[in-house]
C-alpha cells in the first residue's frame, strides 16, 4: 500500500479511489504538471495522498504538498485539501516504463481511524516515441526562372533538413 498508515491503521469504507492525470505514455525528458485527486461518491472535505515514482521525478509541490529530497514520492502536509498538484519529469530516454504508486484517504473528521475511505492505484506509463517533425525545405530555385520556353528544362534545386530522433 502506498499510504502504509492508511491501510493498516484506518478502517476502509470502500468506495474511494484515485483520481490522476499521469500521462499513459511518457515523452522522456518532459515535465507534466499532476493532479491527484479523491474519487467517491460522498463529499469528503479531508483527506490525504502519497505517490511514488520508481523513474522521473517529483518536483514543485503545490500548495499541501511535500516531496522528497530524492524525488521519488510526494504526499500532504495538511489534512484540509481533497486534491493536489505536482510536477512530473519524465525519465530520460531508453529508461523504459515507469511504474506509479498512487493511494488517497477519504477522512471523515471524526479524529479517529474509523469511518473513513481510502485507495490505492499503479499505473505503469510506457516509456512514447518523440515527436515525428515534419522535415524542411528550404532555398527553393527553379530555374531558368522567370520564364521558360515549353522546350527547355527546368531544374530544381533546394535545401533539405529532416530532424534525426535520438
Amino acid at each position: 500500500c502506498a499510504l502504509p498508515i492508511c491501510c493498516t491503521c484506518h478502517s476502509n469504507l470502500g468506495g474511494t479511489s484515485v483520481a490522476h492525470n499521469f500521462p499513459s505514455t511518457y515523452i522522456a525528458g518532459a515535465m507534466y504538471s499532476i493532479t491527484i485527486s479523491i474519487q467517491t461518491s460522498a463529499n469528503p472535505t479531508s483527506g490525504g495522498f502519497n505517490v511514488e515514482v520508481d523513474k522521473g521525478q517529483v518536483m514543485n509541490p503545490g500548495t499541501g504538498v511535500q516531496t522528497t529530497q530524492q524525488g521519488d514520492s510526494a504526499t500532504h502536509t495538511n489534512r484540509n485539501q481533497i486534491q493536489w498538484t505536482f510536477d512530473w519529469m519524465a525519465p530520460f530516454g531508453g529508461t523504459g516504463a515507469a511504474t506509479v504508486d498512487m493511494a488517497v484517504m477519504d477522512a471523515n473528521g471524526n479524529s479517529a481511524n474509523s469511518g473513513d475511505g481510502w485507495g490505492t492505484l499503479q499505473v505503469i506509463i510506457p516509456e512514447g516515441l518523440p515527436p515525428n517533425d515534419a522535415p524542411v525545405v528550404s532555398n527553393v530555385l527553379v530555374s531558368p526562372s522567370p520564364e521558360a520556353d515549353n522546350d527547355e528544362s527546368l531544374a530544381l534545386t533546394y535545401d533539405y533538413a529532416d530532424r534525426k530522433s535520438t
